[in-house]
């Protein structure tokens, strides 16, 4: 199977250097036209099924390339952004100053009304293994999501535990291309692809 886990488009939220989480900005039309070019590119890619996070700008990206691809899109709560509680919609120095992070690690605990880091590993892992387990081997399957999301779903393929501080870069519009087989094998072909 070949997963191709596409971050949404530029949005208001990264135009205006906004930390994002749940808050929901749509496209802008930087946005719109970086979408319509990843559209072309899987024009030539058979995918069977493409979910997407519900927030706007991962919809509006996976619509551009549904309606492309004639595809339609399955709404996947799964793949929606960390809820990153009190500190969405504001800039950086403003959660900094606001909501200072903890000098411990708190993957078990929710903060400032955030999501716990287990809580948000264990939902990826959910629609995750659903797409691999219930899918079939030659499926090809596009996730319209977040970076976070994307993310994790490597850290899950690399078997990196929720708690290690890995960071795998995902710039607006990118993707990453990973091929898993029923027998266990897993392959990472690309991360963070610029067309």
């Amino acid at each position: 199977m070949n997963l191709y886990l596409v971050r949404h488009a530029e949005s208001m939220g990264d135009a205006l250097n906004l930390i994002e989480g749940r808050a929901d900005f749509p496209l802008t039309e930087k946005g719109k036209n970086r979408a319509e070019d990843l559209a072309e590119h899987f024009a030539s890619v058979p995918i069977d099924r493409i979910l997407s996070s519900p927030l706007s700008r991962s919809m509006q990206t996976a619509n551009i390339i549904g309606r492309r691809l004639n595809v339609p899109i399955i709404e996947c709560e799964d793949f929606t952004s960390y809820d990153n509680g009190k500190i969405a919609g504001l800039t950086l120095a403003e959660a900094d100053q606001k909501y200072p992070k903890p000098k411990v690690k708190y993957a078990h605990t929710e903060i400032y009304g955030m999501e716990s880091m287990v809580d948000f590993r264990s939902r990826i892992e959910k629609g995750l293994y659903h797409i691999l387990f219930d899918g079939n081997e030659e499926d090809n399957v596009l996730i319209v999501t977040h970076g976070g999301v994307i993310n994790e779903i490597i850290k899950i393929f690399l078997d990196i535990p929720v708690t290690r501080d890995y960071s795998f870069a995902s710039a607006g519009g990118s993707f990453a291309h990973l091929e898993y087989c029923k027998d266990g094998s897993k392959k990472i072909l690309s991360i963070n692809r610029q067309i």
